[in-house]
């Protein structure tokens, strides 16, 4: 190819993915960033008179303009943008962010660490995870307050404990193949969520051993003496996120993600 073909060759299609960026920016990038900050500043709004005022604010604006000139405030709101803008949530994540972002400048302080799990949790998910989580949670949680099941319970620190799965390896029986000690595998058992939400310490699992021992009991038909090895597989929803499961909830009724 002559230089000059060349050279056109080149302004064309360096032209060509100037208007490809062009168009994802303003399409891709621009759209959903506004759509998040919408999401996140309408709800903003409603908590802030929510959580300052008790009620319904005639002089929202003086409030805004009020925290927004305040260091910590500003430091606050720019956290909580930047996790919007960067949120997999498009519409239940910037909702959450914001009801959280409300309290705290209500209370004039920074993100706790509990707050920060939770904004993290809610910026790092898609809303079909986050409703996925919210109903696994409240399911679990109903039936440790009623006492529904056996295998649902409320520890003394508030924790709520689901035994899943427990399996007995008893000295008279003989095993041909080997049996799995190693802790439930939340991906496998519940799903993709859930491995990402034990991740950041919302959920747990842990593996408990418990040991006795029997005797020959013919009465029984027990033929010998023997012993019993019972493994019990938990998980554990840790109580300082059981709110989070509420106000994922709360925000999900408002209305459902865009399309």
């Amino acid at each position: 190819m002559d230089p000059i073909s060349s050279l056109l060759t080149g302004h064309i299609s360096g032209k060509a993915l100037d208007r490809v960026s062009d168009l994802f920016r303003v399409h891709v990038i621009e759209r959903w960033s506004r759509y998040r900050a919408q999401q996140f500043l309408d709800q903003l709004c409603i908590e802030v008179q929510r959580e300052v005022n008790g009620e319904e604010s005639q002089s929202l604006m003086l409030l805004i303009n009020k925290i927004l000139d305040d260091a910590i405030s500003s430091e606050v709101l720019f956290d909580a943008y930047r996790r919007v803008a960067l949120s997999r949530s498009k519409t239940f994540g910037p909702r959450v962010i914001a009801i959280l972002t409300a309290r705290i400048l209500a209370e004039e302080r920074f993100t706790d660490s509990n707050e920060e799990v939770m904004m993290v949790m809610v910026e790092s998910h898609y809303d079909d995870e986050l409703e996925e989580f919210a109903s696994f949670v409240h399911g679990y949680m109903q039936d440790a307050i009623e006492s529904e099941k056996e295998d649902v319970s409320i520890a003394k620190n508030g924790d709520i404990r689901i035994d899943w799965h427990s399996e007995q390896l008893d000295s008279n029986w003989r095993h041909k193949t080997a049996i799995s000690v190693s802790p439930l595998n939340l991906n496998e058992a519940i799903g993709a969520w859930a491995s990402k939400v034990e991740a950041l310490g919302i959920l747990s699992t842990e593996v408990t051993e418990r040991n006795w021992e029997y005797k020959e009991d013919s009465e029984l038909h027990i033929d010998q003496d023997g012993s019993v090895r019972e493994l019990k597989r938990s998980i554990v929803i840790h109580k300082e996120y059981l709110e989070l499961a509420s106000l994922i909830t709360r925000v999900c009724t408002i209305g459902s993600p865009a399309t």
